[in-house]
């Protein structure tokens, strides 16, 4: 029985790291495809409100758990969405520094495996925190835009950090939930997310420097 389960466990842990392989390849594929002179030709308001449309939906349905088929479209619709909003974001982003980020991300994400393993019981205790956090650094990064003038390069900080600590959880989740294909194209979508948030604040951190 043991060996049933450690097969089904090594199983899932190789699907979920080969869909957030996935995730991100698509997101880069996405964003050099796209010329980021369309990407333009869009209302900054529009663009954004319909790519966090998109974003929202393909997070729902890929958690939409059981459902194999929905799940994947929208486990496909959230590094799409993405992608193809930073298309002129990372054109102008020197090769050197997505490099750097890139390891860097490859790091937290080594850090955060050892944390989430040694520490399971912490990071169950402040997801809530961590969502009342995030909630309020987006508020806070909406105002300053328009009202206020603080240096981005701490929002960048503080939104790494939440967004680690948010990859904490969801690796210690991968750890208990069932592993079944289905939970994870779920926890991939979230992970991606988690990813791709720090590996954002590191380039905007390392583009200030």
């Amino acid at each position: 029985m043991n060996k049933i389960n450690n097969k089904n466990r090594s199983a899932f842990n190789f699907a979920l790291s080969g869909l957030v392989a996935l995730a991100s390849l698509m997101f880069f594929g996405v964003a050099s495809v796209v010329e980021p002179a369309l990407v333009a030709s869009f209302s900054p308001l529009v663009l954004m409100i319909g790519v966090l449309i998109v974003a929202i939906a393909g997070s729902v349905m890929a958690n939409m758990r059981g459902n194999v088929p929905v799940q994947l479209i929208g486990f496909a619709l959230i590094p799409i969405a993405f992608g193809f909003i930073s298309s002129p974001w990372l054109a102008k982003v020197d090769n050197s520094i997505l490099y750097e980020a890139g390891i860097l991300t490859l790091l937290a994400l080594g850090v955060m495996m050892v944390a989430s393993a040694l520490f399971p019981e912490f990071f169950k205790k402040i997801v809530g925190l961590l969502v009342v956090a995030l909630i309020g650094l987006i508020l806070v990064s909406v105002v300053s835009i328009f009202f206020l003038d603080i240096d981005m390069t701490i929002i960048h900080i503080i939104s790494m950090v939440i967004f680690m600590g948010f990859l904490g959880y969801d690796l210690v989740l991968s750890r208990e939930v069932e592993p079944t294909f289905s939970n994870a194209i779920a926890l991939s979508s979230s992970i991606f997310i988690d990813l791709l948030n720090i590996f954002m604040d590191l380039v905007q951190i390392l583009g200030d420097d």
